[in-house]
């Protein structure tokens, strides 16, 4: 398991993946949503926690050079 990291770190994370290099919190928590995406690793009162190395797999496998829409399918 890699480290637990929050919505703004998915955020960041995402965030080359968008066509004009931008993406607001709003759009990253529509895609942590998706079904295809991995499960919170842990979810508190504060918010929920993602396992690093699962995300970046994850954009790995969703990713591709003309991508807009992150996990569409």
């Amino acid at each position: 398991m890699g480290r637990l990291i929050t919505i703004s770190e998915v955020q960041e994370l995402l965030r080359p993946s968008s066509p004009d290099g931008h993406l607001s919190r709003r759009r990253a928590d529509q895609i942590t949503r998706k079904v295809d995406f991995p499960e919170p690793a842990q979810k508190t009162p504060a918010g929920r926690f993602w396992d690093e190395d699962d995300v970046r797999a994850w954009i790995a496998a969703n990713r591709s050079s003309d991508d807009t829409d992150l996990g569409t399918g």
